[in-house]
């Protein structure tokens, strides 16, 4: 009987990767190398002579089965952060269970509620009174208490304490007041204010693997520039689709 030595692949057997961590619900990928390299001719020359070299950009697109809005966008954000696991690896924050129902002393039951209880931890412990003039102070986040303030953002963001509420919607929130007087968004770079919009996070790798092995290659640096999703009335999978730019491929 005769043995072929050669190998294929099918989409079946292909795994991606962002930042490292593998996405079940990648349901496709495409992508193009583009290079705007331009011959040169010389005079009279029926052939190119030499060539000038171009500018090199990477153009794909992925399309995911859709959970939830900010999925992806989860995903990258906790492993940029450092963040392992899924939201469960993180220390939850405590809550105190009345804060879900109609009466409690945050005001109003639900996402406001838990906004107003965060806000006021925030104000106890990380912050500091700021003189505004004619004998008034405002409360704004303590220099260096900075990272301990982040990190705290952090955990409301991707700790599996929100119930019904997105965590990445409520420490968006959160950050864009206490940043406002603190002129901290600027300098900390906050991935907490564009957590929501796909189109502001970056840079990240892709990485497809064939078949398992060492056969695979990574689009380094992406953003991504334009998503959406086409919804029918039916029993079909709703999928959403993330157009995106690299900077290389590195094989």
């Amino acid at each position: 009987m005769n043995s072929f030595g050669y190998e294929y692949f099918c989409g079946a057997n292909v795994s991606i990767r962002f930042n490292g961590r593998t996405n079940t619900e990648v349901a496709g990928i495409s992508y193009e190398a583009l290079d705007s390299s331009t011959p040169i001719y010389g005079y009279s020359s029926r052939l190119f002579d030499a060539v000038a070299p171009g500018q090199k950009l990477i153009r794909g697109s992925f399309v995911l089965n859709f959970k939830s809005y900010a999925g992806f966008v989860n995903q990258v954000l906790s492993t940029k952060l450092g963040v392992k696991g899924s939201r469960e690896k993180l220390d939850p924050i405590a809550i105190p269970k009345n804060i879900y129902g109609e009466s409690n002393s945050y005001g109003k039951e639900g996402f406001i509620a838990e906004y107003n209880f965060h806000s006021d931890y925030i104000s106890e412990n990380f912050t500091i009174d700021k003189d505004i003039g004619e004998g008034e102070t405002t409360p704004i986040i303590d220099p260096n208490k900075q990272k301990e303030y982040m990190d705290y953002l952090t955990r409301v963001a991707f700790s599996d304490t929100h119930k019904p509420h997105d965590g990445l919607a409520l420490a968006e929130m959160l950050h864009e007041d206490w940043d406002f007087e603190s002129n901290f968004i600027t300098s900390s770079k906050s991935y907490l204010v564009s957590a929501m919009d796909a189109t502001m996070i970056g840079p990240f790798n892709i990485e497809i693997s064939f078949g398992g092995g060492s056969n695979k290659f990574t689009i380094v640096s992406c953003y991504v520039n334009n998503f959406g999703s086409s919804i029918q009335i039916s029993e079909d999978v709703i999928l959403q689709e993330f157009s995106f730019f690299g900077r290389n491929i590195i094989h």
